[in-house]
């Protein structure tokens, strides 16, 4: 069935304020409301984001320390209680790109923290306890069986998964020609004389985890189990087989629903999420020792994956300074564990381990009787260290160490381009203590929004056009700690990836419930049983999903704001929708009008309003060319644009659109906006006082593009 243009519906509206199509000028917008930056030296420290009149004193001194010890740039971040106070980068990246909050970086041993986290997550649920065993027929991974049982070391069948997590379970990295297994092809590119663990076990590939524990199975330990300290980034290689035998799912699978889901910690992913973050420092995927870069394995297509997924519960997640400051104030605040399970976090070793020390290794992080825990890079990466206190003053008993974080509890975060081996906790410490205040919003939402928020007034409404279908549901999560919620949603496709552009509003008020990706039928069951719970569909959506091999796919806003739409459609045929129309005759407006096409047929999922409205005009197949002609003629008899859609039906862009009557204010459209022009435009029409009232993104010659309407308030 082939779409047609359906003919317009109802008459001219009286009185309403015009609309007008906004060509703005490319060279008059390209600056206006960004801070300016001058180009950047290689000595230029300058942070990259704008501040604060209370943090300039900070910037001096973080600027002072970088360029004195010789690294290359820095990102901070530093919260008070669950308060994101301040985020700021400095410098350059090793690749020469300023260095942000929003940089996609390496966290190196801030992996073993999450992987503590996910396994405190297990004990708490009852799925282990923190004494069971790991090895052997009784063991956790009693699948895990040596070639040669005969020459397995006893010893392994004591290791309990708290030695595994306290750094205690007898391995050590300073063994000749094995070291650290985990960094076995990494001695190997480097010359070093080494036992070839793939060769030994006569392997035709990449090693993987399994096949370095099977291998380290057969080796016998340095130390009984329990009674000596000895850092193993193996140890917590094996944690990570601990959690898929218990969960059932992959390690990344289980760390994104139980923790980053959850905190909604949106950019962070075991990798990097492109081909120039994967050649991090040399254009190959390295570690960085003191003789310079060394390559995790060969170059080839595939490997970077490969590398990454040997690391990922020890070394292999990637973040940014917005997601560790959610990962640290939503794990002190109690998102993910209660106050007991938390206690475990700084538990001391059994004797002799801790005996006479006021400092020693927790699960996943180290701890002193100060109610402070931090966590630091590994040796062979850059730089890195998270830092908490719970209490500015130290509490006088460990029961007191883990609520709810008061207002004076502070948490902070460094990552630096570079290892230069400084005592980071006494160093940053002493600098961040030196700040007497701090600014008074919560940043924590602005990684989140295209709208500039720092240094402006509050805002209400915030937009982001481009974020990834797969990581929508975990976005979401982070702008709902906010009290931010979606009231419009568009989806469209960019070289095989689907994507969401999306308004939020700030609401203290309502509960909401946003569903995504979900099947017609799944949206059905949803509508149906969040009504007993006297939640109303307001919103609806659908779009072809490259996650579901380009099947049609729905999102929908819920909330308890009763909907004020009479019917809804969803995925019915044009026939149908035509006669949905004719049904009201043509008195109520569809307040939604999306269409989706699937083998050359159009779906066309719709809400009609619960008034009535005798001025409006549906249009479900237009060209862009088309869309800024009706945009024009419409302004002309007080209508404007009230719902727009876009897919691609035979390989065109066409755009669902919908002209009711305007209402009193000021509105403007922009089409063919070009992603790497949208903040700049964002900016200015944020500074003349519009806010964003729907975004609809779109494939322009492998690009993305969007149409923005935008309301003055």
């Amino acid at each position: 069935m082939e779409l047609r243009v359906l003919q317009p519906i109802g008459s001219i509206l009286v009185s309403a304020a015009l609309m007008m199509l906004v060509g703005f000028s490319q060279g008059a917008m390209k600056n206006a409301g960004k801070v300016s930056s001058k180009p950047r030296q290689e000595s230029d420290f300058d942070p990259t984001e704008r501040t604060f009149p209370e943090t300039l004193a900070l910037d001096s001194k973080m600027s002072a320390f970088l360029r004195d010890n010789h690294y290359t740039g820095a990102t901070l971040g530093v919260a008070r209680g669950d308060q994101v106070r301040y985020t700021q980068g400095y410098g350059q990246t090793d690749e020469g790109a300023p260095m942000r909050p929003t940089t996609l970086l390496p966290i190196s041993s801030l992996s073993k923290t999450i992987t503590a986290v996910a396994v405190l997550k297990m004990v708490e649920a009852g799925d282990l306890e923190l004494t069971d065993q790991v090895f052997g027929s009784d063991g956790i991974l009693s699948s895990f069986r040596p070639s040669d049982k005969m020459g397995m070391d006893p010893r392994l069948l004591d290791i309990t998964v708290e030695h595994l997590l306290h750094h205690t379970a007898g391995w050590s990295q300073s063994t000749p020609r094995l070291y650290d297994p985990m960094m076995n092809s990494v001695y190997l590119s480097r010359g070093h004389d080494v036992i070839d663990i793939a060769k030994e076990m006569r392997l035709e590939h990449d090693l993987s985890p399994d096949d370095v524990i099977t291998y380290m199975m057969m080796q016998p330990l340095d130390n009984p189990p329990g009674i000596q300290y000895q850092y193993s980034n193996f140890g917590y290689c094996v944690l990570g087989r601990v959690i898929e035998h218990i969960s059932g799912k992959s390690y990344a699978s289980f760390i994104r629903s139980q923790i980053l889901e959850p905190l909604g910690m949106w950019h962070t992913r075991i990798s990097p999420k492109s081909s120039s973050q994967s050649r991090h420092n040399n254009h190959i995927p390295v570690l960085h020792f003191f003789e310079g870069g060394i390559p995790l394995s060969d170059v080839r297509p595939d490997v970077t994956a490969k590398s990454y997924k040997l690391l990922d519960s020890t070394l292999g997640w990637w973040s940014t300074v917005y997601d560790l400051m959610r990962f640290v104030t939503g794990l002190t605040s109690g998102m993910l564990l209660n106050p007991k399970t938390l206690e475990l976090l700084t538990k001391h070793p059994e004797a002799p381990v801790s005996e006479h020390r006021d400092t020693w290794h927790g699960l996943g992080v180290q701890a002193n009787e100060d109610a402070t825990w931090w966590q630091i890079g590994d040796p062979h990466d850059d730089e890195i260290i998270l830092f908490h206190q719970q209490s500015l003053t130290p509490p006088k008993s460990r029961q007191s160490r883990f609520r709810k974080p008061p207002a004076e509890s502070w948490s902070w975060l460094v990552i630096l381009s570079d290892n230069n081996r400084k005592n980071l906790r006494q160093t940053f410490t002493q600098i961040l203590s030196s700040v007497t205040q701090w600014p008074a919003d919560n940043l924590l939402i602005e990684d989140c929004s295209e709208n500039p928020i720092r240094g402006s007034q509050k805002h209400s409404t915030l937009m982001n056009s481009h974020v990834g279908e797969g990581h929508f549901p975990l976005f979401l999560n982070a702008v709902s700690r906010l009290s931010f919620y979606p009231v419009w949603i568009s989806a469209y496709n960019i070289n095989q990836k689907t994507y969401l552009a999306t308004i939020l509003k700030r609401d203290t008020e309502n509960s909401y419930q946003v569903s995504n990706s979900v099947t017609k039928s799944e949206l059905i069951n949803l509508r149906t049983d969040n009504l007993l719970d006297s939640m109303y569909l307001n919103f609806v959506t659908s779009y072809n999903s490259h996650n579901s091999d380009g099947g049609i796919r729905y999102s929908a806003i819920f909330s308890q704001t009763p909907s004020r739409n009479t019917k809804f459609g969803i995925g019915e045929s044009l026939d149908d929708f035509s006669a949905s129309l004719d049904e009201v005759a043509g008195k109520h407006m569809p307040t939604t009008q999306s269409v989706a096409s699937l083998d050359g047929v159009g779906h066309f999922t719709y809400s009609l309003s619960d008034h009535k409205v005798y001025s409006w005009k549906s249009f479900p197949n237009l060209t862009l060319d088309q869309l800024e002609l009706q945009i024009r003629m419409n302004a002309k008899t007080d209508q404007v644009l009230s719902y727009l859609d876009s897919y691609t039906h035979h390989g065109d862009v066409l755009f669902s659109a919908v002209f009711g009557p305007a209402r009193a204010g000021k509105w403007q459209v922009q089409t063919e906006v070009r992603q790497n022009e949208l903040s700049d435009q964002i900016a200015t029409l944020q500074g003349l006082h519009f806010r964003p009232r729907l975004v609809v993104g779109y494939e322009c010659k492998g690009h993305p593009c969007f149409v923005i309407m935008w309301k003055k308030h």
